[in-house]
């Protein structure tokens, strides 16, 4: 897999550390996905989340395995590519508005990350992620169709979630099948390896592309991949529709009268309560108002959560008392999106193979 790496790159083990700490600040799916298209598993990827302070390394990193990538900067989209373009992609990136292989500061949202830098080892594959992804070109069920495609994903996942109405049905009807089929807890960690919803719970697609996604990690650092499949198996709380989870380990300890008491007002009875060691979140989001969620670097560490499932979750800070998430059902009434609540505010877990 990645030995053809090696004898191109000339890649060292001296190298690889330099980049260690930077990729464990990454969630553990983005390095998949980064690995991946490395691998040539997958022909392109989104890395939806970097923190800045990783950036520099991070680009260094890319450009080490040979990987093109286009990010947002403070002036204007940057293609930038290790291997020589070709005269017809060099066109094509300057009338898409791309300054090619010239380094400027990344936008920065919320000042923490860069998010959507798109990546892939062919310059002329990233140039078409560009136009789907970000200019959204082409109608939308062949764009999205395509864009399953370059992404890598299955086709029977990609028709999957053709038929449905939006990506939080596509969710919801796969944790709807793992509960019905009492599998919530035993979720393989391969699906948690890749960022694309399986078509069913048994998807043998999916669940192939996790395990070579894994796999190339492992072939390339064992302390990246211990780190990998250590925080795919921890919990993933969904706490919103979609794609969005707490990650967390459960750790032992007391739970504060006041924390129960405030768990018990926004819950009502027979919630779920646990300290939980959470870990970076897919992308960082900061919400405030009547339903505030603040999941950024303060939000990882030893936290009090609680949750009751279609009800809502509540995370708070137990030395300071702060709420980070208070997130319920109450913010979803009215909405369409109401109807998928039944899979949502629940635990789901891994089981290693």
């Amino acid at each position: 897999m990645f030995s053809f790496l090696y004898r191109e790159k000339k890649l060292d083990i001296g190298m690889v550390g330099r980049y260690i700490d930077s990729l464990k600040e990454l969630h553990p799916i983005t390095i998949c996905s980064l690995y991946a298209v490395a691998a040539g598993f997958k022909p392109s990827s989104v890395l939806e989340s970097i923190n800045v302070n990783c950036w520099s390394q991070l680009r260094r990193f890319l450009e080490e395995l040979g990987i093109c990538y286009i990010y947002s900067s403070t002036n204007g989209p940057i293609l930038s590519c290790p291997k020589e373009l070709s005269s017809e992609a060099e066109v094509e990136a300057r009338n898409l508005g791309l300054k090619i292989n010239v380094v400027f500061e990344p936008s920065k949202r919320l000042r923490i990350e860069v998010e959507n830098v798109l990546i892939a080892r062919d310059p002329s594959i990233l140039l078409e992620l560009y136009k789907l992804y970000i200019l959204r070109a082409g109608n939308e069920a062949e764009r999205t169709a395509r864009l399953g495609e370059i992404l890598g994903y299955p086709k029977c996942c990609i028709d999957f979630f053709l038929r449905c109405r939006d990506p939080a049905e596509a969710r919801h009807i796969y944790h709807s099948e793992l509960i019905k089929r009492g599998l919530e807890s035993k979720i393989p960690v391969e699906f948690w390896a890749v960022y694309h919803t399986p078509c069913t719970t048994n998807c043998r697609k999916t669940f192939e592309l996790g395990k070579k996604y894994l796999r190339a990690i492992e072939e390339f650092s064992t302390t990246i991949y211990e780190n990998v499949i250590e925080r795919l198996s921890m919990v993933h709380l969904a706490w919103s529709i979609g794609r969005r989870y707490i990650d967390y380990n459960i750790v032992d300890g007391e739970i504060e009268e006041w924390f129960t008491r405030e768990a018990l007002r926004v819950l009502g009875e027979n919630y779920t309560a646990r300290i939980a060691s959470i870990g970076r979140p897919f992308i960082y989001v900061y919400e405030m108002g009547d339903f505030p969620v603040k999941l950024t670097p303060e939000t990882m560490g030893i936290k009090y959560v609680a949750f009751k499932a279609s009800k809502g979750v509540i995370v708070c800070n137990p030395e300071t008392n702060e709420t980070y998430v208070c997130f319920t059902e109450e913010f979803f009434r009215g909405r369409t999106s109401y109807r998928y609540l039944s899979t949502v505010f629940r635990e789901y877990r891994v089981i290693l193979g």
